[in-house]
C-alpha cells in the first residue's frame, strides 16, 4: 500500500481517509463480522461478529424478513455512540456456482449499503485478495497469518472471540485496504469526461504497421511457366481440330494428323 497520504476535499474541508473511522465488514454465509477501525494509525474501537446467518428455512426468506433478522442481531450488539463512523466498507465475498448462496450474500451486502445510506456515508468494497495483502502483506494469506497481524490491535477481544476472531481480522483487513481504494474511486468520478473521439485519440495506437514485402521470386519464376502452359494448350487444340478434320469420310490421316490424298488407280 501507499505510504503517501492523498487529501480529499468532502464538503468544501480536507479530509484523510486514512484518518477516518471505517465501519468494516466481513460478510459469510454463516457470520457477519463488524469492527469500527481506524486505520492510521490502526486501532480497533469496537467489533462484534454475527452469527447464525444460515438458519432454518434461511432460503425461504423475504429480503424485509432477512434484513429485520441483521438489524435484530445489530441491536443486540449496537454500535457505541461516542465512535461516529465515516464510511462503510466490506469485504467482496465469493459466491460460487450456488445461486442460493449469491442472493444470500446479496442480501448481507445490501443490509451494510443500507446502514451507510441511513447515516449519509460512503460505501465501498473490497477484493479479498487486497484484504489479505492490505493486512499480511500477502494476497494468498491464510486465517492464522491474518489474525497474527491482526493481533496487536485487538488483542483485547481475543478471550471473547475465541475462534470467530479470523472474522474481526479480516475487518482489520479491510479497513486497512479501502482507504487507498476509496482515493482511486474518487479520483475517477470527478475526473472530466470525455467523449469517445477524444478517449479513442488519447490511447495509444496498440496495431504495428504494415511491414513492405520485396516482390515475390517464386511469382516471378512462375509467370513463364503459365504461358508455356498457355501455348501448350494451344498447340493441343489445334492438333485436336485436325484430328477431327482427318476422320472425316474419304480421307485418312498419317501419324503428323495430315490428311492423305486417294491414289489414282492405273489404267492399263
Amino acid at each position: 500500500m501507499s505510504a503517501t497520504i492523498t487529501p480529499l476535499i468532502v464538503r468544501g474541508q480536507i479530509a484523510d481517509p486514512y484518518a477516518w473511522t471505517w465501519l468494516a465488514a466481513d460478510p459469510s454465509t454463516t457470520h457477519l463480522g463488524l469492527a469500527l477501525v481506524r486505520p492510521r494509525p490502526r486501532k480497533v474501537f469496537w467489533c462484534t461478529v454475527l452469527k447464525g446467518l444460515a438458519v432454518a428455512r434461511w432460503d425461504d426468506w423475504m429480503w424485509e424478513e432477512r434484513v429485520y433478522w441483521l438489524a435484530g442481531k445489530l441491536r443486540e450488539n449496537p454500535l457505541p455512540r461516542g465512535v461516529p463512523f465515516q464510511a462503510v466498507a466490506y469485504e467482496w465475498p465469493y459466491s460460487g456456482p450456488n445461486p442460493e448462496v449469491g442472493l444470500m450474500l446479496g442480501h448481507v451486502c445490501g443490509f451494510l449499503v443500507q446502514i451507510a445510506e441511513a447515516n449519509g456515508v460512503p460505501v465501498i468494497r473490497v477484493p479479498t485478495t487486497t484484504v489479505k495483502k492490505a493486512l499480511s502483506g500477502r494476497g494468498d494469506a491464510d486465517k492464522q497469518a491474518m489474525i497474527a497481524a491482526a493481533t496487536p490491535v485487538i488483542r483485547r477481544w481475543l478471550p471473547r472471540l475465541g475462534d470467530d476472531a479470523e472474522h474481526v481480522a479480516d475487518c482489520v483487513g479491510v479497513a486497512a485496504a479501502a482507504p487507498e481504494l476509496f482515493l482511486g474511486r474518487d479520483a475517477e468520478l470527478h475526473a472530466p469526461v470525455k467523449s469517445k473521439k477524444k478517449q479513442a485519440a488519447a490511447k495509444p495506437s496498440t496495431k504495428k504497421p504494415a511491414a513492405r514485402t520485396a516482390p515475390s521470386r517464386q511469382s516471378a519464376k512462375a509467370r513463364p511457366a503459365i504461358k508455356a502452359t498457355g501455348a501448350s494448350m494451344k498447340r493441343a487444340a489445334t492438333t485436336g481440330r485436325a484430328a477431327a478434320t482427318s476422320r472425316r469420310p474419304g480421307k485418312a490421316a498419317d501419324s503428323r494428323g495430315e490428311a492423305q490424298q486417294p491414289r489414282r488407280k492405273r489404267v492399263a
